[in-house]
């Protein structure tokens, strides 16, 4: 059996990323060289900024959120830097290949977590440090990146070296997964990107093309109002004769002038044919679903997504993980009314196909076993009682609960036991929860109705 690490190694490690940091802080603010600010592209700071002339500068912006930005030469649109915005300072070290006759900041999707009063400041600075992070031997997150306008690395915020929360330290591979799509999307192809579908399949791709359109149907569960205009254009990728399902929490949060009202107002608007439901605060996304499956709702349909508006606050801490997570499966799921359409062909050439979900979010994964064993208590009891089998050795689901599905591989959880599911009341537990063992129950049971459950691999970048 290995030793294990040494106490003060945790402290070390600490002790050296907060020296990383105070070094950026006290470089930004004595560097030499005046700061150029420019503003976001719909609300400019004091007009276009300076131009940036061709060569090595340090990017600088205090963020309330989380988001997918980019800097932007408006002369040139072509030439654009994105990258992912995490809550606090931000610090980029970029090289640029060219002039910038007139660099502005603007959002790449969402606007979720950014305020328009958000400014980005940049100062020349040298090529060295760019070195710096390996040379420091600090774990920088998101590495050196190199498009062909730029290239340029995330010197700050790196990722916590020692963290207690399994789940947290899986979901720091989360932003890397939605970083990888930024170069697409800057240069306005993430949305008309078709994503690829897993290859395993034998059905090839024609055939998939000349299979008969699917009756589509997308259901979306909302408790924070704040998400959805996040989630209402994820629906509006959806074809015009796709079915909406919304399930609302009947004490959803406010945000502004986003209520119950406008939302169902702005969804009758969009879709007359929507079904809006307001639900009881039970199960959070997975109590409405299951009411719906019940329901025979999603019967006439071949084919479905699943999406919600995750927050994932785990107490209080680092919440920004979560904005991530549901981004990245959303941009997975629903990236463009094209691959929504080829996925429905998808599951039309492949009878047998039950579940579709993110790769990246697949689980049961070996750093995750902990955390999930804690949850087969009552998955357990739920195979027993169903199955009258244990089967968690077969558990496999998607974190988070998103998920293209075929309405009859979950024919075995459409009834539910007498008196309906037993979700508790809010506050429920982090883990271990009703929620949770349905959770990873759904796209097993459809392995239980003999279907199967593939993965939907990440955009494939140009």
């Amino acid at each position: 059996m290995p030793e294990d690490p040494p106490q003060h190694q945790g402290y070390a490690s600490s002790l050296a990323i907060r020296l990383w940091q105070a070094f950026l802080v006290a470089l930004w603010r004595w560097h030499p060289g005046q700061a150029c600010h420019f503003g976001l592209q719909e609300a400019p700071f004091g007009g276009h900024a300076a131009r940036l002339r061709s060569g090595c500068y340090l990017f600088c912006i205090q963020s309330p959120g989380v988001d997918a930005v980019a800097t932007t030469d408006q002369l040139h649109p072509e030439r654009r830097i994105p990258w992912l915005l995490t809550p606090g300072r931000n610090i980029l070290w970029i090289r640029l290949r060219h002039q910038w006759s007139q660099p502005v900041f603007e959002w790449l999707s969402g606007k979720q977590g950014v305020k328009p009063d958000v400014t980005l400041a940049a100062k020349r600075t040298w090529g060295a440090l760019g070195l710096l992070p390996s040379l420091a031997r600090l774990a920088i997150s998101r590495g050196m990146i190199n498009l062909e306008v730029a290239q340029y690395c995330v010197l700050w915020p790196t990722p916590q070296p020692q963290c207690d929360d399994p789940w947290y330290r899986w979901a720091l591979s989360i932003p890397e997964l939605v970083h990888l799509n930024l170069e697409d999307r800057a240069l306005g192809k993430g949305r008309a990107k078709v994503a690829p579908l897993p290859a395993s399949t034998a059905v090839s791709t024609v055939a998939a093309q000349a299979s008969p359109r699917a009756r589509l149907g997308i259901v979306a569960h909302l408790h924070y109002l704040a998400l959805w205009p996040e989630i209402r254009d994820a629906l509006l990728r959806s074809p015009p004769d796709a079915r909406l399902f919304l399930t609302i929490s009947e004490d959803a949060l406010p945000s502004g002038d986003i209520t119950l009202e406008t939302v169902t107002a702005e969804v009758t608007a969009d879709r007359p044919q929507a079904l809006v439901r307001i639900s009881p605060n039970r199960g959070r996304d997975v109590g409405p679903f299951m009411q719906l499956l019940a329901q025979g709702a999603f019967g006439e349909l071949d084919c479905v997504c699943k999406i919600h508006g995750k927050k994932s606050l785990r107490d209080g801490r680092q919440a920004w993980f979560g904005d991530v997570w549901r981004q990245y499966a959303v941009e997975t799921l629903l990236p463009s009314p094209e691959s929504i359409e080829r996925t429905g062909r998808y599951f039309m050439a492949n009878p047998q196909l039950g579940i579709l979900g993110p790769a990246q979010l697949r689980l049961p994964r070996r750093e995750l076993e902990s955390v999930l064993d804690r949850d087969c208590g009552l998955l357990r009891e739920l195979l027993l009682s169903r199955f009258g089998r244990d089967f968690t050795n077969r558990t496999v689901f998607f974190a988070g609960t998103m998920f293209w599905f075929r309405p009859e591989a979950l024919r075995l959880l459409r009834h539910p036991p007498q008196g309906g599911w037993p979700f508790p009341a809010e506050p429920a537990p982090e883990e271990g929860s009703l929620a949770h063992a349905l959770e990873r129950l759904l796209p097993t049971s459809a392995l239980l109705a003999g279907y199967s459950v593939e993965s939907l691999p990440d955009a494939e970048r140009s």
